[in-house]
């Protein structure tokens, strides 16, 4: 286990005795969602608690990278804390709008790619805790 500092939106770094155990890293390669996406990793603590966390990011001007950390208790915590979750709720429509971008297009794109992290995530998160 090693010292873990997760950056977290409007809340002091949480700081704790951990490690990753799995991570999603996003991009926009093809550039559908105009420069925006998340970063979703799951860090189990040495007491045994999991920490998501969910990194919007983005490199418009407009708009702010966001950090949603949520504690869970077990692997079936971890889930609903990624459901929590809403891909589209910081992003700035307005920023869309100026890219000359279509605006539901690109908040469907975002939505579909976090919802493909999570399904990789928790299929990651299944396999790592099967018997072998």
């Amino acid at each position: 286990m090693e010292a873990v500092r997760v950056v977290r939106t409007g809340l002091p770094d949480l700081q704790f005795e951990g490690e990753c155990i799995v991570e999603s890293r996003g991009d926009d390669t093809d550039g559908t969602t105009g420069n925006r996406w998340h970063d979703v990793i799951v860090y189990r603590a040495s007491d045994g608690e999991y920490i998501v966390s969910i990194i919007y990011r983005t490199v418009h001007p407009d708009e702010s990278p966001d950090a949603f950390v949520e504690t869970a208790s077990s692997l079936e915590d971890v889930e609903g804390a990624l459901s929590l979750y809403d891909p589209i709720e910081r992003v700035n429509h307005e920023a869309i709008a100026v890219q000359r971008m279509p605006v539901q297009a690109v908040l469907r794109v975002i939505t579909r790619r976090y919802d493909l992290q999570v399904n990789e995530i928790l299929e990651r998160l299944q396999k790592a805790s099967s018997p072998v």
